[in-house]
């Protein structure tokens, strides 16, 4: 079992705004290696891509683990939704190789929700 969790269980962040919470995992063994990363991930037609902005990762991982983390989020982009495109945000934690993998989506915006894109902004793109 993984997870993530933010203080008061918050996913909606402004640009700028520093994400604290704890992240951890009971398993059966020790994973080899665990990384806590921050990232962006685009969606829709075309080429996906994404964005590593930073990353954490644990010191000593034992079977068991819990640690405190703190992730700045940069000014942009902000979280958007689109006919063509959607951006996403997310905190994500990994073990190993990829074998064990848990995220945590979170908005980004200045406002408390996405920005939506309008169809003839993107028809432009």
């Amino acid at each position: 079992m993984l997870y993530i969790r933010t203080g008061n269980d918050q996913t909606g962040f402004a640009p700028g705004d520093t994400v604290r919470g704890v992240y951890g995992w009971d398993c059966a063994q020790a994973p080899g290696r665990a990384m806590l990363t921050l990232l962006w991930r685009t969606e829709g037609r075309g080429t996906s891509d994404m964005g590593i902005v930073s990353g954490i990762e644990a010191q000593h991982p034992s079977a068991i683990y819990e640690a405190p983390f703190e992730l700045t989020l940069p000014n942009g982009p902000y979280s958007f939704s689109g006919k063509l495109i959607t951006l996403h945000w997310a905190i994500e934690l990994l073990l190993d190789n990829g074998e064990d993998l848990h995220r945590l989506d979170v908005l980004v915006s200045p406002w408390e929700t996405e920005v939506r894109l309008p169809q003839e902004v993107e028809e432009l793109g």
